[in-house]
């Protein structure tokens, strides 16, 4: 896994699980500094979190947002309505591999 540095200059290792999130989902995150804001995250993906892949509380994942943003965060929580995340840190998406591949 890649090494990144989190919002306090240490050391952050990339979650192994990733997931798109609606750009509404992270609307209240998008603009200014976002470490420390909490997101209630879709019931689907709520659902995969929670019930499938059974990931708890302090499990970090990679939040892509599909405009160019990659948020890491890390779940606080489950609720009634669903899955709470805290944003740690916002960087740039790593896009699309530049490999260009024929088979």
């Amino acid at each position: 896994m890649d090494q990144t540095v989190g919002a306090d200059g240490s050391p952050v290792s990339d979650p192994k699980h990733r997931f798109f999130v609606p750009s509404e989902a992270l609307a209240s995150v998008s603009a200014g500094r976002p470490a420390g804001a909490l997101v209630r995250l879709p019931a689907d993906l709520s659902h995969q979190l929670h019930t499938v892949l059974r990931l708890r509380s302090g499990a970090r994942v990679l939040l892509l947002d599909g405009q160019g943003e990659d948020y890491l965060a890390v779940l606080v929580g489950r609720g009634a309505e669903g899955v709470t995340a805290r944003i740690l840190d916002r960087r740039p998406g790593a896009g699309e591999p530049s490999l260009d591949l024929t088979l």
